[in-house]
């Protein structure tokens, strides 16, 4: 195998995932969007409600904070509409945001009364919070790393 063939197998073995992982990213970031004007949406409606709940409430609902006594109008603002709705006992009715079986779920709200009496929630450490940043980082990164290969292929050899 020539020079010219090695360079050219290193350069479609890994800068084409590279550059397919890089599209993507940057699709996703522009579907992004999107999501902000329905983030918008749910403030404004939040905001309209101010004068009922208190700003203290509205405060709570945009930091997506469940607490005690809340509404099932005021959960859906904060955690948007659950997967699944059970009731383990008469008057009491169990919103689940995970696929998690009941007794496992991390993710709930119980209502009593059609009042929040508990609320959990898990932190997700989602790196996919930062954008595509990090792919495209990692992409470029692998990128130049190749090239350089490629380049004492051809140089050095």
């Amino acid at each position: 195998m020539q020079q010219g063939e090695i360079v050219f197998w290193i350069f479609m073995i890994v800068l084409t995932p590279v550059s397919v992982g890089s599209f993507v990213a940057v699709i996703w970031w522009i579907a992004r969007p999107r999501r902000e004007t329905e983030s918008a949406e749910r403030t404004d409606h939040i905001w309209e409600q101010r004068d009922v709940w208190g700003e203290t409430i509205c405060r709570q609902l945009l930091d997506r904070q469940v607490e005690p006594d809340m509404t099932p109008e005021m959960v859906r603002l904060a955690w948007g509409d659950p997967q699944s709705v059970r009731q383990p006992e008469p008057g009491v009715e169990q919103w689940l945001y995970d696929d998690a079986p009941p007794e496992k779920a991390t993710d709930y709200v119980l209502f009593k009364a059609g009042r929040v009496t508990t609320a959990a929630k898990s932190t997700s450490n989602s790196w996919l919070t930062w954008g595509p940043w990090p792919i495209i980082i990692i992409s470029l990164g692998i990128s130049i790393l190749v090239s350089m290969i490629a380049i004492g292929v051809v140089f050095f050899t």
